[in-house]
């Protein structure tokens, strides 16, 4: 998916509105793109945005933890 290491504009458009958004773009940075994925967050709890970008490697990157930080 990815054409090499880099920042990529990433949009994602949304049918109805999430927390008075329906639309979300944000620049990711890929270091590693045979490994990294991009995941859209829609309404997580203790989140700043109702809808935002995270990048990871492994399905667990994903998935908020006790802390509020979901930064992988």
């Amino acid at each position: 998916m990815w054409g090499g290491s880099g920042g990529y504009e990433v949009t994602v458009d949304l049918d109805d509105d999430v927390g008075g958004e329906s639309r979300a773009t944000e620049t990711v940075e890929i270091d590693t793109p045979n490994d990294q994925r991009l995941a859209v967050v829609v309404g997580g709890a203790g989140m700043d945005d109702p809808v935002a970008f995270r990048v990871g490697e492994n399905f667990s990157d994903f998935v908020p933890t006790t802390s509020t930080d979901t930064t992988p």
